[in-house]
């Protein structure tokens, strides 16, 4: 038997799904053929899966290896011995990646499918171009009207029985509304209620320093204390050093430098439309230093990621300027080089996302970039969450309304929820801020929050009401 050799990752992680995963194996077995595989092993294991499902409606996990073992222990050529070891040893490898608490199903289930659905066609166009060297133009004309077909109905566009699917109501219940994360059944918890969850793309529209930046960093130490995978995307509004700066003050929960600082602690009793935070005074004695920031990442790491390579977990890129398709291309190459796709997508903030080529309208580029920002959402089932600036006029209401959106109504229309960050003159003086749901597509238990925040331990979120 001829051993091909062939870029086996995208193969291996594809088998690794079926073997280990029930959902993704489900979900794909409809399109697993002969041809969806290069390699004649991956489609042998692959119908044994099948076999498998078939008889018992899981996945065969670990059983996968007896049939394996068995076929090396039976086989008389050594390049094929070699290649089922691998097979083998590489499997149980990528067992974590496809099944474990954050895998990303749905994102697996579409990557899997786009792979079996190209290497079909790739197979498809080998034979009629094989067909048309060998002078067999009525072979080669039926392997084009085959490709034609496969290519109109390829992985992309899947049709649903919503009434007889049984499959589609009970997937509709486990991806449905489920948050990534939550603040319980604290006055935030009842804002944000479950809106940060996957496919949600979720905005921040505030003033000049009113805590969009805050709130962009408060959401992904959130992720990370839920071990979520975190893209954190700064753009020109900050240089990667006063990032670090903040982030550090965050875990350590103290400030970078000499200070004396007021930290909320309660609610004074409501007047009028103010509520203002009780507040006490505190003192950072010293400037922090690099033993206490390595103490405190040290710390976080092992209490909330439980590992010691964060960056598992956590990516972060500050740039001066970057495009949408730029942050696609960075994704995919996280997905191709290390299995790593982001559970949550933080874009600090939209607003200043590089222009598409060929557009120089402001209300064209921000239609196009606020679309991809929901499709990205879509596409890679993550929760994408962003920042953006209001009008003028928000600057002095009560809430902000759809009226306080700038550039373009399709900020409203596309995003799942906007959320307006709101201050009077002396909410500002005290570190306080209104949040209120501009739009929200789906149910909250509560249209506004007051929050009260300490920015110099760069922290949001202290205490609500």
């Amino acid at each position: 038997m001829q051993i091909t050799e062939i870029d086996a990752k995208q193969e291996l992680e594809t088998l690794a799904s079926l073997v280990y995963n029930d959902k993704i194996l489900a979900a794909v077995a409809n399109k697993i053929e002969r041809d969806s595989f290069k390699s004649q092993f991956s489609f042998k294991i692959a119908e044994r899966c099948l076999r498998h499902y078939e008889k018992y409606h899981k996945a065969p996990k670990f059983l996968i290896n007896n049939y394996i073992e068995n076929q090396i222990e039976n086989s008389t050529n050594k390049e094929e011995t070699k290649h089922l070891q691998k097979i083998l040893d590489n499997l149980s490898g990528l067992k974590k990646t496809i099944n474990g608490k954050q895998c990303n199903t749905q994102y697996w289930i579409d990557r899997i499918r786009t792979y079996l659905h190209h290497v079909k066609l790739g197979n498809v166009f080998r034979d009629a171009k094989a067909s048309f060297d060998a002078g067999s133009f009525d072979k080669m004309e039926m392997q084009v009207s085959k490709l034609s077909r496969a290519a109109v109905n390829g992985n992309g566009h899947t049709t649903i029985d919503l009434y007889l699917d049984s499959s589609n109501v009970t997937s509709t219940f486990e991806n449905g509304e489920k948050p990534l994360f939550t603040y319980g059944d604290t006055p935030a918890g009842l804002f944000f209620d479950k809106e940060f969850a996957r496919e949600n793309f979720v905005a921040f529209q505030g003033p000049e320093k009113s805590f969009k930046s805050f709130w962009m960093q408060e959401i992904c130490h959130k992720a990370l204390k839920s071990r979520l995978r975190v893209l954190f995307i700064g753009i020109g509004d900050m240089s990667q050093t006063q990032y670090n700066r903040r982030f550090y003050s965050r875990i350590a929960y103290r400030p970078w430098s000499k200070c004396e600082y007021m930290f909320p602690t309660g609610w004074n009793p409501k007047d009028g439309n103010n509520t203002l935070p009780k507040r006490q005074k505190r003192t950072a004695k010293a400037h922090i230093t690099v033993k206490e920031i390595e103490k405190a990442v040290r710390k976080f790491s092992e209490n909330y990621l439980q590992t010691d390579k964060p960056g598992k977990f956590f990516k972060m890129l500050t740039v001066g300027s970057i495009s949408i398709a730029e942050i696609e291309t960075i994704i995919r190459q996280y997905e191709d080089v290390e299995s790593w796709t982001p559970d949550v997508l933080i874009i600090d903030y939209a607003d200043r996302l590089s222009p598409p080529k060929g557009l120089q309208d402001k209300i064209a580029i921000t239609d196009h970039n606020w679309n991809r920002l929901r499709d990205i959402a879509l596409e890679n089932h993550n929760l994408v969450v962003t920042a953006t600036q209001a009008k003028r006029s928000a600057y002095k209401g009560f809430l902000q309304t759809r009226d306080d959106v700038a550039d373009s109504k399709t900020k409203t229309a596309v995003v799942t929820g906007l959320i307006g960050i709101c201050a009077n003159s002396e909410e500002y003086q005290n570190q306080t801020r209104r949040l209120n749901w501009i739009v929200c597509r789906g149910y909250t238990r509560r249209s506004m929050v007051t929050v009260a925040a300490c920015p110099a331990i760069s922290n949001p979120a202290v205490i609500s009401t």
